[in-house]
């Protein structure tokens, strides 16, 4: 009697079903911790209160753009000064 393979599943926040190893993975992964933490940076995503994401083309969207690509190369976020560089596995989340 052949056994049926068994994936351990868990919802993420829209409700659909994920891998636990796939929602892991995205979670962790830098592009899109760096996208957050330049949302949170311009006042974004914040808890307790709702203020929509801008639009591609304007001006809001641009700059959370251009932190986002700072943040990704090494740089700080939005001051022009450099955070020290941080040793560790993890020190792409800090």
């Amino acid at each position: 009697m052949a056994r049926a393979r068994v994936v351990v599943r868990r919802r993420n926040k829209r409700g659909r079903l994920v891998s636990v190893k796939k929602a892991t993975i995205a979670r962790n992964s830098k592009p899109l911790s760096a996208w957050i933490r330049a949302c949170k940076a311009h006042g974004y995503l914040k808890k307790g209160c709702f203020k929509p994401m801008p639009r591609r083309g304007t001006s809001a969207h641009a700059a959370i753009s251009k932190t986002y690509k700072n943040m990704l190369a090494g740089r700080s976020g939005r001051s022009g000064r450099s955070s020290p560089q941080r040793k560790g596995i993890l020190s792409w989340l800090i």
